[in-house]
């Protein structure tokens, strides 16, 4: 009986934890020219609520990244990204799960489509590894996702102003790794992702541009912010 519980809490706190680290998009405008970089920081908040059918209960996770992001200019109408970080996860239910701070890593690709004066459209692509640890009903568990996350967006730039937003498509997958093995795939939600770019210094330390941002996801069973600090070269 007490690993049956434990089966159904392990596959409970999966199946919740696996959207819940939908990736910031950014914004479909250009970030760098070809052949040049922009380095930003990110951090990002996520609450969302799922429903585990076993449990029949719907249960609030919420989650904290922090990442480092690399954008590099490959050509005109094609960006390439690559990102480091942490992360931690947070399970309200009675068998409650506080997962550690632990590695993550990702990329992306964003793919010019079509551009008119200062409006921008562009498909964009994410992916991103994340593991966590910690103790479900009092024993370990170790629990890695797997994320792609894409979209397309429309930015429009207005002077040092930059708002943008679209669609995005969210998939993952997951396995859990302590007392029992858990193997599962998410559903696949739609979502919108809207955010604001501002051009704040120009021509700071190395030449470099300073810029500030925020983002808003939303999604059917909740939501998510993130803010960011980025240089361009």
């Amino acid at each position: 009986m007490r690993k049956l519980v434990l089966t159904l809490a392990v596959a409970s706190v999966l199946a919740v934890s696996l959207p819940v680290f939908a990736q910031r998009m950014g914004s479909p405008a250009p970030v760098t020219d070809t052949g040049s970089w922009a380095l930003s920081l990110q951090w990002e908040y996520w609450d969302r609520d799922m429903h585990f059918s076993a449990l029949g209960d719907d249960l609030s996770t919420n989650a904290n990244m922090y990442m480092a992001r690399w954008d590099y200019g490959v050509t005109d109408f094609l960006e390439l990204n690559f990102k480091l970080g942490a992360g931690e996860a947070d399970i309200q239910h009675r068998l409650r799960f506080n997962g550690d701070t632990q590695f993550a890593a990702g990329g992306g690709v964003k793919a010019l489509v079509y551009q008119e004066g200062d409006l921008t459209v562009s498909g964009l692509a994410e992916a991103a590894y994340f593991r966590s640890n910690g103790h479900i009903a009092g024993f370990s568990a170790d629990i890695g996702l797997f994320q792609i996350d894409a979209g397309v967006g429309a930015a429009y730039q207005v002077e040092k102003f930059t708002p943008y937003g679209g669609v995005v498509l969210s998939y993952v997958d997951g396995d859990v790794d302590g007392i029992v093995g858990y193997n599962a795939e998410s559903d696949v939600p739609w979502g919108i992702f809207l955010g604001l770019d501002y051009l704040w210094r120009e021509d700071v330390a190395g030449g470099g541009d300073l810029s500030v941002g925020g983002e808003v996801q939303l999604y059917g069973d909740g939501w998510g912010l993130s803010l960011s600090v980025s240089y361009k070269m």
